[in-house]
């Protein structure tokens, strides 16, 4: 989950920054769509991994999906970077749909289960009880979610973050663990080199020394096969 979280988010805000550029609107309510696109990417691209399990809260306009317990839950910072990862509030209000991703949701069973998700690796049964005793005691008591936190416009992806958090005072984001995501990193992780079908050299293939360059012969007078030009008149003929 975590080694697929940078492309999801760096692939949706390409994509809302094309639908920027397409709208040519001068205010940014096409990229605005990225608080909606971001989480149905997540559930789309994570919901293949075993022991995920994908529900829609009540009323919410979204699916979430959650690991051993833990929604995954992706939450804009700022626009402009102005704001910080700690000491913010979730929300001005965080509304009752948001705020159940905060509530003790137990461990999927099916992950721990001695019979795994077809495709899925065995787990063996001593080592699954050390992962969910693991799982329990990083969860605590208290009910966290995963953040995907990240400051973005539609001139840019500023800055990005991965980390736990729970909903303390006055809806502010305690964060029990995070780190900062490498975009540049994560950037070219997404780039693929292309694949030459036939198995010929591109036309740049090759060492610069080995093209013979040379500058192209100007031509000398007017081409054969084009009718001469006739200039206009000079400014002095013009006002004679």
């Amino acid at each position: 989950m975590r080694e697929e979280l940078p492309g999801v988010l760096i692939d949706t805000h390409n994509r809302c920054v094309a639908l920027q550029s397409a709208s040519e609107l001068p205010a940014a309510y096409p990229y605005g769509l990225m608080w909606i696109m971001l989480p149905n990417a997540v559930v789309k691209t994570l919901g293949s991994l075993a022991g995920s399990e994908v529900f829609r809260p009540r009323n919410g306009k979204y699916p979430v999906i959650a690991f051993n317990g833990v929604p995954v839950l992706p939450w804009r910072i700022s626009k402009d970077q102005v704001s910080q990862l700690e000491d913010t509030a979730l929300a001005d209000p965080v509304m009752g749909t948001k705020r159940a991703l905060f509530e003790r949701r137990a461990v999927q069973p099916t992950l721990f289960s001695e019979e795994p998700p077809s495709g899925s690796e065995t787990v063996d049964q001593a080592e699954s009880a050390g992962l969910r005793d693991t799982i329990d005691e990083l969860v605590g008591d208290d009910a966290h979610v995963a953040l995907l936190a990240y400051s973005s416009n539609q001139h840019a992806l500023l800055s990005a973050y991965f980390g736990y958090a729970k909903l303390g005072e006055n809806d502010v984001v305690e964060l029990t663990y995070w780190e900062k995501i490498d975009l540049e990193d994560a950037t070219a992780q997404r780039l693929r080199l292309v694949q030459d079908f036939d198995g010929s050299d591109s036309f740049d293939a090759g060492d610069l020394g080995e093209l013979d360059l040379r500058p192209r012969t100007p031509l000398e007078g007017i081409p054969s096969f084009e009718p001469p030009v006739e200039l206009p008149g000079t400014a002095e003929e013009e006002n004679d």
